[in-house]
């Protein structure tokens, strides 16, 4: 069962997915173009919003302005391309969102038809909707938490330690790869993005 979940977590999906110019963006998809204020308390879900919030400025620069080029490249024949990892982010986020609101999850990923800017509009919404509504969560509601996964005819539950470990960490580690991708077909994230500050620090 373990191998099972394993493969369906990493396995390499075809995505059905068009690349269009960085230009037709969706410009309302601003979320995240610097990380938000600090929230006004310290708790178990400010904290958790934080680092989701932390990932979404991340992921609004790393995604923004992908030409074709950039989308399609892949590093080998085996590699998703950086349109295929983004789209599996986002189900990672999606991933999360499930988790939030009682529902099950369901692997192996199912084929995500969307344009690269629906896709990144979608997942920048979905993790600005994740991150409000852990900010509004106590101690006790997110103990409570439970992941839910249907990997084929296999159904599971886990504690919500393991959204750290699974989706969360998963989505910085495809993340990286979608920048070192950019790097590779010259096309490199603006270099004023300063992670740690959360914002553009001109030179």
């Amino acid at each position: 069962m373990k191998t099972f979940i394993c493969i369906s977590f990493c396995s390499l999906l075809s995505f059905q997915l068009s690349a269009q110019e960085p230009e037709s963006d969706i410009e309302a998809s601003t979320h995240y173009e610097s990380v938000p204020d600090y929230p006004q308390s310290t708790t178990a879900g400010t904290l958790l919003g934080r680092i989701v919030d932390g990932f979404g400025f991340r992921y609004y620069w790393v995604s923004k302005d992908l030409r074709p080029k950039d989308l399609d490249y892949r590093p080998s024949s085996e590699s998703r391309s950086s349109l295929e990892t983004l789209s599996h982010i986002n189900y990672m986020v999606i991933f999360m969102e499930n988790t939030l609101m009682g529902e099950v999850t369901a692997f192996p990923e199912p084929v995500l038809d969307k344009s690269y800017s629906n896709l990144r509009a979608n997942t920048l919404e979905r993790i600005q909707s994740i991150s409000d509504k852990l900010q509004t969560m106590d101690e006790e509601s997110i103990s409570k938490l439970a992941i839910k996964i249907k990997a084929g005819p296999d159904k599971m539950e886990f504690p919500i330690w393991h959204l750290l470990q699974g989706p969360i960490g998963d989505m910085y580690y495809h993340l990286g790869q979608v920048v070192s991708f950019r790097r590779t077909t010259a096309n490199p994230i603006d270099p004023t993005v300063q992670p740690f500050f959360g914002k553009r620090i001109n030179p």
